[in-house]
């Protein structure tokens, strides 16, 4: 199978604090946010689509700071916002 997204996942240490960066390979345009959800949250959104899950993907964990974290764009929480943050921001 080939991988069409990578996915890196960041955690601050004490994994209170959630964020991503997912890079489509086909032409390595990137989206990065961070979340008020956790990793489930995240890897349901961007590994899951309208009609099942996908496994094309590879993921990985990254830890930052909070500064690091909270530096990054805000996606939102559910699934859903998560998923619509992703769209708006590859149609940039």
């Amino acid at each position: 199978m080939r991988i069409k997204k990578i996915i890196l996942l960041f955690q601050t240490r004490n994994e209170r604090y959630w964020g991503f960066r997912l890079v489509r390979c086909s032409d390595a345009k990137m989206v990065e946010g961070k979340i008020t959800g956790d990793e489930s949250n995240i890897l349901a959104a961007l590994t899951s689509d309208d009609s099942g899950w996908v496994h094309d993907y590879f993921y990985t964990k990254k830890q930052l700071t909070e500064k690091e974290l909270f530096a990054m764009p805000y996606a939102g929480c559910t699934i859903e916002d998560i998923r619509e943050f992703v769209k708006k921001g590859f149609r940039k």
